[in-house]
């Protein structure tokens, strides 16, 4: 059978693996709309009314709206308050969602994407995951979180620390891709270079770029076995390599380069993992270590991995070379969040310390005798409930 004819069959039966995105928050959106762009299916949630507008995600995206509209004041606890407001029937009404269950019941992998950072995605984004974990255990559910730059303010620092931290319990694999690789970019290009190279990676995974091939191959469920590993999983790519560019650097010297330096978080260098699965698209003329299936160069920089799973593809017609590798199993990231760590801890003092002034005695010592009168200022409610009284009785 020839190739035509196998990819025929894979696109009438539906062999290869199927995805859905669901985006939380206004992060978690931006990447999904990048998706939905790919072909991928997508439902999107936020708890801002502003940041659901067709203006801003368009009109063909579904979307759920949670809460009243107004958002969560970049506050984890308030986000979720928001989520459980209309108890276990709010949460079914999410999961009945007609358009919720087009983009999760086909899916063989459910990304779901967020940022550690604010309030809405990095609160609920975690407890999303593990619902919808819980709902359909027999699919690969994927938390994928953004991490702040490492100049943004202490509490998105925080936020991100518990979010991971969340994200840790719940027992599956987990990514994480990191704003900081784009730290001196502006925020509207770093988020759009994010959400591609988030993309870009699921496509990976999807299978995009296994071609056929008679010297070895990574079918589904080699895949799935990689993927469904629990803890920290990275993706890498690196192509556009050819022929001259090998004289100096092999295919795999090329993957420790991205390993060191692309949008995923860096890996925590314990030499602790599962599974890797290594594709690569080659040219016949090339001799490289990875070509015999030694894949010592790289495991001696990320570690022995249980099994190496392999989709290696000799092209003929092949100048620029693709090489990608996976990598699941790992240990949660520690050392990235060293320097989030210590700017909280430079200004929690302070925060304390301010939080803690008072000024009673001033007050006292300034206030003119007899004006007892209060200028309350209260924040608006678009929910207003009807008006307590009951201190009517105890003034009148």
């Amino acid at each position: 059978m020839n190739e035509e004819n196998i990819n025929a069959i894979i696109n009438e039966t539906g062999t290869g693996l199927k995805i859905g995105v669901i985006g939380i928050g206004n992060a978690g959106s931006q990447v999904a709309l990048a998706a939905a762009k790919r072909g991928i299916q997508v439902f999107i949630m936020n708890t801002s009314i502003k940041d659901l507008d067709d203006s801003v995600v368009g009109k063909s995206i579904k979307a759920h709206q949670i809460g009243d509209g107004r958002g969560s004041g970049k506050d984890r606890d308030n986000a979720m308050a928001l989520l459980k407001s209309n108890g276990a029937g709010g949460i079914k009404e999410i999961f009945d969602n007609p358009y919720f269950r087009q983009t999760v019941m086909p899916a063989d992998i459910i990304f779901v994407t967020f940022s550690t950072a604010g309030g809405t995605g990095s609160g609920i984004g975690p407890k999303m995951a593990e619902m919808i974990h819980k709902a359909y255990p027999q699919k690969v559910v994927i938390p994928y979180g953004i991490l702040p730059k490492n100049a943004e303010s202490v509490m998105a620092q925080a936020n991100a620390i518990a979010c991971v931290d969340d994200i840790t319990k719940i027992g599956v694999p987990y990514m994480l891709s990191d704003l900081s690789f784009y730290e001196a970019e502006s925020q509207e290009n770093s988020f759009k270079k994010i959400g591609e190279y988030m993309v870009d990676t699921m496509c990976v995974l999807r299978g995009d770029y296994m071609k056929m091939s008679a010297n070895g191959m990574a079918d589904e469920r080699d895949t799935l076995t990689v993927i469904s590993e629990p803890g920290y999983m990275t993706v890498h790519i690196k192509d556009k390599i050819n022929e001259a560019s090998l004289a100096n650097k092999t295919l795999q010297g090329y993957l420790i380069d991205e390993i060191k330096n692309s949008p995923a978080c860096r890996i925590q260098r314990d030499g602790l993992l599962q599974y890797n699965l290594v594709i690569a698209n080659v040219s016949p003329v090339v001799d490289d270590p990875l070509k015999a299936g030694d894949y010592t160069e790289l495991n001696s920089f990320v570690g022995e991995p249980k099994a190496t799973f392999a989709n290696y593809a000799v092209d003929d017609a092949c100048y620029d070379f693709q090489v990608m590798l996976v990598t699941s199993g790992l240990t949660v990231p520690m050392d990235r969040f060293a320097a989030a760590k210590a700017k909280i801890a430079a200004n929690k003092a302070k925060y304390e310390k301010q939080s803690a002034l008072n000024l009673h005695k001033e007050r006292e010592e300034t206030e003119i005798k007899g004006n007892k009168a209060t200028n309350n200022v209260i924040m608006g409610s678009a929910n207003s409930t009807e008006a307590d009284l009951s201190f009517l009785s105890e003034e009148f």
